[in-house]
């Protein structure tokens, strides 16, 4: 039994591995099959069909393709690569872009609208009326490239690259370019009203006719920059760096410029109505007069001044005349206060002192002395016209 089993293993032995090899290579096969086929089939469809909405096309390889028109509309095209190709008049609305490389690509007059190109790489690439509102091209590399009567409006171009770009005629209204750099690109008649550019860089560019109207540009710096005819009204330039630009007809009218860098800049023909330049270094190096301090909040109530020491006959904590033709001791008025009002019978020890009668020299009405008080002045709180005790006064409080 013992030789039998040993045979049966001897037999068995090199057989298994070989079984469990065959198996693993089968599973893997066919699994890498049906991924290629996806892939593959998505490829295809694109390249013959000009049309592949919604397909993941992610990491494909479309350089130097001619595929003007084609419909990527929501595809996923994640890491893919689109450079040297020919892609104008085509659709990528909504379309997956992050991290493609779409270098010297020719996308003219393509619709880019709601597309996702954060950290793209968009070196050299032509955009000439492209559509790419509400686009995200966060980081996106677009150096060199043209975007001449793009449409950008409210797109997101945080931290991107635009050196040497070309972006004439562009409308960024209400984009968001917060630490673009935009260093010697061409602005001319680029509309950029309402628009984000905080610690934007535009050093060296062309912005003739370029309007900022309402742009929050705080900490941008234009130094160096030859800014010539552009429209600044009502935007907010605090901290902006100024420094040796030459500003030609230039618009500020209503801007906030404090803590503004102008040392050795040329102002020719430069609007500054309405503008708070408080803090800003002018060209010649020294300050403008210091910000005024901001309110902040209503002002604390004024602290309760000390009660004077009541005189003789004057109740304690009573205001001084607070008490109109009251009746004092000794019955010095009948009746003490206004008719239908009991008046305070008289005690002894305090004859002809009324309650409410100022002591002498306290300030009377309308130049009329009271008993006792020969000068006159203002009515103090609580006295009406009339000598102390008349009809009809009462109490004034």
């Amino acid at each position: 039994m013992e030789r039998v089993a040993m045979g049966y293993r001897r037999r068995l032995g090199p057989v298994m591995p070989v079984v469990r090899r065959h198996w693993v290579a089968w599973v893997a096969g066919a699994l890498l099959a049906g991924c290629s086929t996806v892939d593959t089939t998505d490829f295809e469809t694109a390249a013959s069909t000009r049309s592949c909405r919604y397909c993941d096309l992610r990491y494909d390889d479309f350089s130097r393709r001619d595929m003007a028109g084609t419909d990527f509309s929501g595809a996923y095209l994640f890491g893919a690569n689109l450079s040297w190709s020919i892609l104008d008049h085509s659709q990528f609305e909504s379309a997956i872009l992050p991290q493609a490389k779409m270098e010297w690509a020719d996308f003219d007059e393509s619709n880019f609208a709601k597309a996702s190109l954060e950290d793209a790489m968009l070196f050299k690439t032509t955009l000439r009326r492209a559509q790419l509102r509400m686009a995200n091209l966060s980081r996106a590399n677009l150096t060199g490239s043209d975007l001449s009567d793009a449409m950008l409006l409210t797109a997101v171009l945080e931290g991107a690259d635009l050196t040497d770009a070309r972006l004439t005629g562009a409308d960024l209204r209400s984009a968001n370019l917060r630490d673009a750099n935009l260093s010697n690109s061409r602005l001319r008649n680029a509309d950029f009203q309402g628009s984000l550019l905080t610690r934007a860089v535009l050093r060296g560019a062309d912005m003739v006719n370029a309007n900022f109207a309402g742009a929050k540009m705080k900490g941008a710096s234009f130094a160096s920059t030859y800014v010539r005819r552009a429209n600044f009204r009502k935007a907010d330039l605090d901290d902006a760096d100024f420094s040796g630009a030459i500003l030609d007809a230039t618009n500020l009218q209503g801007a906030s410029l404090r803590r503004a860098n102008f040392r050795g800049a040329t102002l020719k023909n430069v609007i500054f109505h309405g503008a708070d330049l408080c803090e800003s270094i002018k060209p010649d190096g020294t300050l403008e007069d210091p910000c005024p301090e901001e309110k902040k909040g209503s002002p604390l109530p004024a602290a309760p001044t000390a009660s004077p020491a009541p005189q003789d006959g004057q109740i304690p904590g009573a205001p001084p005349g607070g008490m109109g033709g009251m009746g004092g001791y000794g019955g010095a008025v009948p009746g003490g206060m206004a008719p239908g009002v009991p008046g305070i019978p008289g005690m002894p020890g305090s004859p002809g002192q009324s309650y409410g009668v100022p002591p002498s020299g306290y300030p009377s009405s309308g130049g009329e002395a009271f008993p006792g008080s020969p000068s006159s002045g203002t009515q103090p709180i609580g006295f009406r016209s009339g000598g102390a005790g008349a009809a009809g006064d009462g109490i004034g409080l």
